[in-house]
């Protein structure tokens, strides 16, 4: 119940933002800087998959930065991130 009071709400409140021409809101959440933090052991078959979604995001790439952690791997999901990093994206670090 809560929830669905909730969005509605926010819903409403986008509508008028939108009808309104009021941008405050949305303009001051998307200046904030995020970082993704993608544990990974063992991923080989999808860390390139999960690099790409969180690469993917509607967000402003100024503002993203993407940390893989990688736990002791024993597969190649070190160098699969590396190699994806160093090509695809310099926001992407591998720890």
């Amino acid at each position: 119940m809560i929830l669905r009071l909730l969005f509605i709400y926010t819903s409403l409140y986008h509508s008028w933002c939108v009808y309104w021409e009021c941008s405050y809101f949305f303009d001051n959440f998307t200046e904030k800087k995020v970082s993704i933090l993608i544990p990974a052991y063992n991923e080989e078959r999808s860390i390139k998959k999960t690099i790409e979604s969180a690469l993917n995001l509607d967000y402003p790439k100024e503002k993203l930065e993407i940390i893989v952690i990688d736990d002791g791997s024993k597969d190649r999901t070190y160098e699969l991130a590396k190699k994806f990093a160093s090509i695809k994206n310099p926001v992407i670090k591998i720890l």
